[in-house]
């Protein structure tokens, strides 16, 4: 394996590494507001939501950082590593809101 490959491979576990932080950080974060706001229930029902959209925020600042040094495996890293859970809130939201829905 050349050497190219092999640095476009470390940056993928770069990128995921990164992410996996960041979330660990934002979920850090997210508990203590949960735990803050635990007398209004739907308020921190939304607060996955506002995580999600805050992931995206600096999810896309660390990929515009990674197109400037063009290091196209950490931008890999990171999207492959932020699906995931982007698509699981995703998917948990649409079935409470079914949920809500079918209730009326």
């Amino acid at each position: 394996m050349d050497d190219q490959a092999r640095r476009f491979r470390k940056d993928i576990g770069i990128g995921i590494g990164l992410t996996l932080l960041f979330h660990i950080v934002l979920l850090s974060v997210g508990g203590v507001l949960m735990s803050l706001l635990s007398g209004w229930p739907l308020l921190a029902g939304f607060l996955p939501l506002l995580g999600l959209g805050v992931g995206v925020i600096y999810i896309i600042q660390v990929v515009q950082y990674a197109r400037e040094k063009g290091r196209k495996g950490l931008i890999v890293g990171l999207i492959l590593a932020y699906a995931i859970p982007f698509l699981l809130v995703a998917a948990c939201t649409g079935i409470v809101m079914l949920m809500f829905a079918a209730k009326r």
